[in-house]
């Protein structure tokens, strides 16, 4: 009898552990759209060959690259990217680079050296993907790629930053929210 209450407990327990890591990773995400501060980056041309895997978009920033006064031999690995909220055009520009936590007044974001080349290091962003509902991501897909060949038009996304971690609120495609298509 107490073998099976124990059993028991122990199934509620794993039961409320699988619970409370998505809840805690929701209202992580929930609370940096609340109270985090927002960043534009414009973002690249999407890989022609595979733009969709499924229901989310596939997001590369165009500022994924800084040229550092001096190469560090320990630039590898995880890194801080500490960032200009206006740069031209109003779109977010790297300030620097730093192994070291930034001060709490610095806006940044944790990311990993992806590589080096040509004294340019290479960034890559741990947020890539946007999720959207299946039947509208072929809308928005050929609206990117009209827009793709025309200089003039932008797309950017739309960040929410707090603490060094970023969330992707929205992607802007020719001067429409994805939010918009139906």
């Amino acid at each position: 009898m107490n073998s099976k209450k124990y059993l028991f407990l122990t199934f509620i327990i794993v039961a409320l552990v699988q619970l409370a890591i998505p809840i805690k990773m929701i209202m992580e995400h929930e609370t940096i759209l609340k109270i985090g501060k927002i960043y534009r980056f414009e973002i690249a041309p999407i890989d022609p060959s595979d733009p969709f895997r499924g229901k989310y978009v596939i997001v590369r920033l165009k500022e994924n690259s800084f040229r550092p006064e001096s190469m560090d031999e320990n630039m590898q690995g995880d890194i801080y990217v500490l960032l200009h909220s206006t740069g031209p055009n109003g779109f977010a520009t790297i300030k620097g680079l730093s192994k070291e936590k930034p001060a709490a007044n610095e806006d940044f974001v944790k990311a990993k050296i992806d590589y080096s080349y040509d004294e340019l290091v290479y960034i890559r962003y741990p947020f890539d993907r946007y999720y959207l509902n299946e039947t509208i991501a072929p809308k928005v897909e050929g609206d990117y790629f009209k827009m793709a060949n025309d200089t003039l038009q932008k797309s950017y996304a739309i960040l929410y930053v707090q603490d060094g971690d970023a969330v992707i609120n929205d992607l802007i495609i020719n001067g429409k929210s994805v939010k918009d298509y139906h």
